[in-house]
Formats: C-alpha cells, sequence, structure tokens
C-alpha cells in the first residue's frame, strides 16, 4: 500500500537474517530504488539454506519420531546440527541477488 501511496520513502529498517527479511530487503531494494535499504542482524552476513535432499530429511515423519522419542541431550544435538535447514537461513539465489545489489551501491557510492 506504501508503494501504491506514492509517498516518498527515504530509509528503511529491515530486522533479521531469515528468508522474509531477506525477501523485505530485497522487496524494498526493488520497490524504493532510491530509498536507503538497512538490514539489521547479528551475523556478518546471511546464511545460506542447506536445501540439499539428504539435509531435507531431517523433515521425514520417521525423523521427526526419532527426534521426538530422543533424550533432550540428543535433541538439542538434532537442532543444532540442521539448524541450517530451516532457522535463519535464506535461499543462495537471494543471498547472491542481495549481494550484487550491495555492491552496485557501494560503486555508486551509496553505501
Amino acid at each position: 500500500e506504501l508503494a501504491r501511496s506514492g509517498a516518498p520513502v527515504r530509509r528503511a529498517v529491515v530486522l533479521g537474517a531469515g528468508q522474509s527479511a531477506a525477501e523485505s530487503v530485497d522487496y524494498l531494494h526493488r520497490t524504493f530504488p532510491d530509498a536507503e535499504v538497512c538490514s539489521v542482524f547479528a551475523k556478518y552476513g546471511y546464511t545460506p539454506a542447506d536445501d540439499s535432499p539428504f539435509a531435507n530429511r531431517v523433515f521425514d515423519p520417521d525423523a521427526v519420531d526419532v527426534y521426538f522419542s530422543a533424550p533432550s541431550q540428543v535433541k538439542q544435538s538434532l537442532l543444532d546440527y540442521h539448524r541450517s535447514t530451516n532457522y535463519s537461513v535464506v535461499d543462495m539465489d537471494l543471498i547472491e541477488s542481495l549481494y550484487a545489489t550491495a555492491y552496485r551501491e557501494k560503486v555508486a557510492g551509496r553505501e
């Protein structure tokens, strides 16, 4: 709705490092090309999602059953090990696109 209103947007801030946040940053860059878009998160950069077939086996029904019947230490290990499948991760194509946008802004002196 903001885009349709024609109101000028000079600066936007997006909090978070996951897919939705990255998509929001991308949308803002495309929709408001003259705006300063700031992405705020704790890491140095976005983390690519591991969506490979083997990694995604963690979502199979058998794996879910193993998880819920496991002791708490094993559950934590599974979460830590497979975090890159779903938590604060971004599709690689979008990461590359956002990096290209940031690079263009830096070269143009707009960073």
